[in-house]
């Protein structure tokens, strides 16, 4: 009988170190679709302004770049995060100001980022920018 018992208890204790497993579950991280580095145009046609962008997307959505608008002749740093959906969060660092601009931009069939993103004042839209650009 005692052996019985001692043969339950191994069994007991294998199907509960089976059902632990070691942990690690699928903690395999989600790489974004948009990852990859970036060259293109933006266009605000309402205020009469463009130039050119270059930008990276890390696997997990960061944004980080830089911004030339050619009509003003100024230079800016973006950053923020573009979300496997496309919505997108980025601030633009101009040496005196910045902007935050918000919209959802997708991947075409040619896996160029494009779409348009907006800037408001709080209140208003105050601009809103198409994007066209192309992975390295």
């Amino acid at each position: 009988m005692r052996r019985s018992g001692m043969l339950f208890f191994v069994l007991v204790l294998g199907c509960i170190l089976c059902a632990c497993g070691s942990g690690s579950g699928n903690n395999t991280a989600t790489v974004s679709r948009f990852a990859g580095t970036f060259d293109g145009t933006w266009v605000d046609i309402g205020n009469g302004q463009q130039g050119t962008l270059t930008t990276t997307v890390s696997n997990s959505g960061t944004i980080t770049g830089t911004l030339a608008n050619t009509t003003r002749g100024t230079n800016a740093v973006l950053s923020g995060t573009i979300s496997d959906a496309g919505a997108t969060s980025i601030t633009l660092a101009y040496p005196t100001t910045s902007n935050l601009y918000t919209g959802v931009l997708s991947l075409d069939a040619r896996s160029h980022i494009v779409g348009s993103i907006q800037t408001t004042n709080g209140v208003s839209v105050v601009g809103i920018s198409q994007l066209d650009l192309t992975k390295r």
